[in-house]
């Protein structure tokens, strides 16, 4: 990284990290879901403070007189908010991360088990989608109504 991100600053990501070096492998031998979820975590809490630090962050909206907008929500009134896209924030961050540390994250096991993933529907494989082209990943099966 070419800026200095102090403990204090991601204690989640240093959380995430040791706990991952403490995970104990599967008989097979292989944890690759569980090191995926605790090292995207870690770097989702490092893209979103190097986003913070250069202003990309959530604001608050303001009505014209400076007074705070708000929305009701059953019985309370919440701030309205502009939020920052996930896509935003690791964007700006890119130029933080050196070229090596790019490679590392693309290329790390756990990248891999998602990127090469066979996603079922129904305890069937998806491997084509509707326009022929082939699935990996992880599909957000909540949204899923059907194969197709």
């Amino acid at each position: 990284m070419t800026s200095t991100l102090r403990k204090q600053d991601i204690q989640i990501a240093y959380s995430m990290i040791e706990t991952a070096q403490r995970i104990r492998a599967r008989r097979d031998g292989s944890h690759l879901f569980q090191l995926y979820f605790l090292f995207w975590a870690a770097f989702n809490k490092i893209y979103t403070a190097i986003a913070y630090r250069k202003g990309i962050r959530t604001q608050i909206k303001k009505n014209s007189d400076g007074s705070i907008m708000t929305i009701t929500n059953g019985n309370v009134n919440i701030p309205k908010v502009l939020s920052v896209s996930e896509k935003e924030q690791i964007y700006c961050s890119l130029d933080e991360f050196k070229d090596v540390l790019k490679d590392s994250l693309i290329h790390h096991k756990g990248t891999e088990y998602f990127v090469n993933r066979i996603p079922y529907w129904q305890s069937k494989p998806i491997e084509y989608d509707v326009v022929g082209q082939r699935v990996n990943g992880v599909l957000n099966i909540e949204y899923t109504v059907d194969r197709q």
